[in-house]
């Protein structure tokens, strides 16, 4: 049990990072994502790389490949609605929780700003995260295990989304 969690924690960070890394080459998020069409991408490209690396879980554990390519294709699958589901609603607690900000108001220097877009993001990423998660434990057809990626989803992405703009501000040179 604890090697598959711990192999779900190790293949849904790589997956979720890969993922990320995708839609940040393959998305332009210069103007933000003003664009519904946007979103959606950055659902099907996070969601598919995540549900694949989680539905691989179970092959890898076992040492089935039978098991490993049916859960890499059932958790893509997955992964992409749930990637839909989960960038649609993550965008929407975003924009609620920023108050309808704009992406330049957002960036805007300040402790409370910065707090702000931190917590819209966690929470945005939260979602983003947790729906294809969900692949996990589809590609077993178990709803237990369903659940636990869905939680799993929820705090990866809801980590992830709070250290995002501190590496981010770590990483990017201050402007003066």
């Amino acid at each position: 049990m604890r090697s598959r969690i711990f192999l779900g924690t190790l293949f849904g960070a790589v997956g979720g990072f890969i993922g990320f890394l995708l839609q940040e080459v393959l998305i332009s998020h210069h103007d933000g994502l003003t664009r519904p069409i946007d979103v959606m991408w950055i659902g099907i490209y996070f969601g598919a790389l995540l549900g694949m690396a989680l539905g691989s879980v179970e092959g890898v554990a076992t040492g089935s490949n039978s098991r490993l390519f049916k859960g890499a294709v059932l958790g893509t699958c997955i992964g992409v609605i749930g990637g839909l589901f989960g960038a649609y609603f993550g965008s929407i607690v975003f924009t609620i929780l920023s108050f309808g900000k704009t992406q330049e108001e957002m960036q805007q220097p300040g402790l409370l700003n910065f707090i702000q877009t931190v917590i819209a993001r966690s929470m945005g990423w939260a979602l983003l995260g947790a729906f294809p998660g969900l692949a996990a434990g589809a590609a077993t057809l178990s709803p237990k295990r369903a659940l636990h990626g869905l939680a799993g989803g929820l705090i990866g992405g809801f980590l992830g989304g709070l250290v995002f703009d501190l590496i981010g501000n770590l990483l990017t040179p201050t402007l003066a």
